[in-house]
């Protein structure tokens, strides 16, 4: 298992309202490990320091600055997460928005489906799966151990 701090992926884009970009922080299992002002206008990778993770961690997107000015909405979106092993999309099982400034972005009463497109304040929520190939190799083993003993 990895236990060591890594980076994750962050491929995302912003609409900059008033001169101002959007805010993104990451959370894991309810800590801020990093945060990064999002310039780019086209999907654009952002490395950002996290702990390993591991199937099962808590991971936050949190936009922070929602804002209008003269009309113009300041607005993050999300395509992706990943840490070289696994790939998160932000309509991933069990992700939601919870919308909401502060502790409301993790209170879990304004909550909708899991998307990439945050309007408002609030948290992209995602629980982190287990790799494809460990679950592949964990299928693998499953099956083996159903075979009668020597088989193998």
């Amino acid at each position: 298992a990895r236990t060591s701090a890594t980076t994750v992926v962050v491929r995302a884009r912003g609409m900059a309202a008033g001169g101002i970009q959007p805010h993104m922080v990451v959370r894991v299992d309810g800590v801020v490990t990093d945060s990064v002002e999002v310039r780019a206008t086209t999907p654009t990778d952002y490395r950002l320091a996290v702990p390993a993770l591991k199937p099962g961690s808590k991971v936050d997107l949190v936009h922070t600055n929602d804002g209008a000015v003269n009309g113009v909405d300041r607005n993050l979106y999300v395509q992706y997460l990943s840490d070289r092993q696994t790939t998160v999309l932000p309509t991933s099982p069990g992700a939601v928005v919870d919308r909401g400034s502060n502790q409301r972005a993790f209170d879990g009463l304004d909550i909708l489906p899991g998307q990439g497109d945050l309007f408002s304040n609030g948290a992209l929520r995602l629980n982190w799966p287990a790799p494809a190939a460990a679950e592949a190799n964990l299928a693998r083993r499953l099956a083996a151990s159903r075979l009668p003993l020597g088989s193998m």
